[in-house]
């Protein structure tokens, strides 16, 4: 009535939670309760009356679209590989390992197995400007150190026995780290000239979704007898690199962020944010993607690969999707749920019609619906994905050709080149983008209009 009198034409009703929201206004009943509905219907029959009309934010919170609703398989996904290495030139009769918490099998293949492909080359030594405590850092393994001691700089050499090739510097990292430093490169051991400067940012928090694999620096292929790794060591337990290697394999630097792995940590993005250091084209380990062989129609519904491997050294990698985990928010208690599929049209469908829009909708009379106006999506703040169950067909039809072979980039293997590996994953990164606009924002708006929203 208040609103009415003041000229207010319309309000917007939100299950809002979290900090001091929860008790005790949300405290007397849940939202998605019979009495909960009961509220918001009494809300669009008063909005009736006096001429204000009402609507109802999508979801729990305020970001995004989500709730108890959701199930598994319409959540935000992405795509990840567990892999083996196989010796060709036998039959392969076994089980394929796949990723924690997978919700899909998206497509198994393999390639030969690049020249040293993921080798952590082993030095003569290694010293550090801090002693031995931080020297151990570079053989490559997670270390636990202690964080209530200030080192400032950290210098780390590697000293080899004879001249050994380096094309990526591999960081191993806790979770909420950033780090800026330089890799440097000598003949003698005693006078080093820059051979690249680096920033690495794992301070995503929460969407960070591959912050469990190690981030790749990529050098210039480089021959050399000792190597050196410069940087500030942050102290505190969520501010440490665990483990640095150095690796003859070549890996497409920033692979994670380049496939949307980890969201920028910033409010209002700078213009950079989604530009990166081009990545050095390797002196060998780069693999055409004719090279890439489809095996999944050997694969078994229970992971079996039946395959007559030819000869030689192969990785077989069996890509599945998996839950970023996303959940909206502020929600309160019960109420929170899952996020929805941001690139699926048939998900947006799905939680409109089975969330508190489409069941409000249901409750009200024909005659209380006229009041109903409104399904609001407010702020985003939920991340990122990569992958869809209909991304294959999808991109094969906006960009005609089939990414199945150049999927090991999503591992940080090399495809055809550098430039062509940063090429595939901009075109994910468009593809993602375009589906945001027609299948979630399209398919919601699609999916309210014959409700009268």
């Amino acid at each position: 009535e208040m609103m009415a009198k003041n000229g207010i034409g319309g309000g917007f009703i939100a299950d809002i939670g979290g900090n001091d929201l929860d008790p005790p206004r949300n405290g007397r009943f849940e939202g998605y309760s019979d009495a909960g509905y009961e509220y918001k219907r009494h809300a669009v029959r008063e909005g009736l009356r006096l001429g204000v009309d009402v609507g109802v934010f999508n979801g729990s919170g305020w970001s995004q679209s989500g709730g108890p609703w959701v199930k598994p398989q319409d959540t935000m996904q992405s795509i990840e590989c567990a892999e083996v290495r196989v010796v060709g030139g036998a039959r392969y009769d076994a089980v394929l390992p796949r990723i924690p918490n997978a919700l899909a099998d998206v497509r198994t293949i393999a390639f030969p197995a690049p020249p040293q492909d993921g080798e952590v080359l082993k030095p003569l030594k290694v010293t550090s400007n801090q002693g031995a405590e931080l020297a151990q850092l570079a053989d490559g393994q997670p270390h636990e150190l202690p964080a209530d001691k200030e080192y400032g700089r950290l210098v780390l050499t590697w000293e080899f026995e004879t001249p050994q090739m380096v094309q990526s510097v591999l960081f191993k990292h806790r979770d909420g780290n950033q780090v800026r430093g330089m890799v440097s490169v000598s003949e003698n051991g005693t006078d080093f000239w820059p051979l690249r400067a680096f920033m690495l940012d794992r301070r995503a928090g929460d969407q960070v979704y591959y912050g469990h694999r190690p981030s790749a620096v990529s050098t210039p292929p480089t021959k050399a007898r000792f190597f050196r790794v410069e940087m500030p060591w942050h102290t505190g337990r969520d501010g440490r690199i665990l483990g640095i290697a150095l690796s003859s394999g070549a890996r497409l630097e920033m692979a994670e962020e380049k496939m949307l792995g980890i969201a920028s940590r910033q409010m209002e993005p700078p213009f950079d944010t989604f530009r990166w250091p081009v990545t050095p084209e390797p002196g060998q380990g780069a693999f055409s993607p004719d090279k890439v062989i489809d095996l999944t129609s050997k694969v078994a519904a229970d992971g079996r690969l039946t395959w007559e491997s030819p000869t030689g050294d192969w990785i077989v990698q069996r890509y599945s999707t998996f839950s970023t985990g996303e959940r909206p928010s502020p929600a309160p208690d019960r109420m929170g749920g899952l996020e929805v599929d941001k690139m699926s049209k048939e998900a947006a469908k799905r939680h409109i019609e089975n969330g508190v829009v489409g069941e409000l909708y249901r409750r009200l009379t024909p005659e209380e619906r006229k009041g109903f106006k409104y399904a609001i999506a407010d702020s985003y703040e939920r991340g990122f994905q990569n992958w869809t169950p209909q991304m294959i067909p999808e991109f094969i039809k906006r960009y005609g050709y089939d990414p199945t072979p150049w999927l090991p980039v999503f591992s940080g293997r090399i495809v055809g080149s550098a430039a062509q590996s940063d090429r595939f994953l901009w075109d994910i990164r468009r593809q993602v983008a375009d589906l945001i606009a027609t299948d979630y924002v399209g398919g919601m708006r699609d999916a309210a209009r014959p409700l009268g929203l």
